[in-house]
């Protein structure tokens, strides 16, 4: 079961509230072959998926239509958010978002 360490370099949270004390957290990265990628992110850091897309107005775009919402920090003072290092192990993945199920 390997695990690896992800560096994501933006800090700029989209947040889903899912359930009852729950949510998915989201960060948008520019990758190195010019697309950027979705990471889906649960407390404790762990990637649980991701989605890829050609720009980032599409990434936001997907965000927004999926109900994820731009995490500010005055609305959202109760929740916490992940902290890096982030991981990502092919066991923990879930695949909820790329999976098209909870995504349109």
């Amino acid at each position: 079961m390997k695990r690896r360490k992800v560096v994501i370099n933006s800090s700029d949270y989209w947040i889903k509230i899912t359930g009852m004390l729950q949510q998915s957290y989201a960060l948008i990265d520019k990758q190195g072959n010019g697309k950027f990628k979705i990471f889906f992110i649960g407390e404790t850091s762990w990637i649980f998926d991701e989605i890829e897309f050609d720009s980032e107005a599409e990434a936001i775009e997907g965000l927004n239509k999926n109900k994820f919402i731009k995490y500010d920090k005055e609305l959202h003072e109760f929740i916490y958010l992940p902290r890096s290092p982030f991981s990502q192990a092919e066991y923990m993945m879930r695949r909820i978002y790329s999976s098209g199920e909870y995504w349109s």
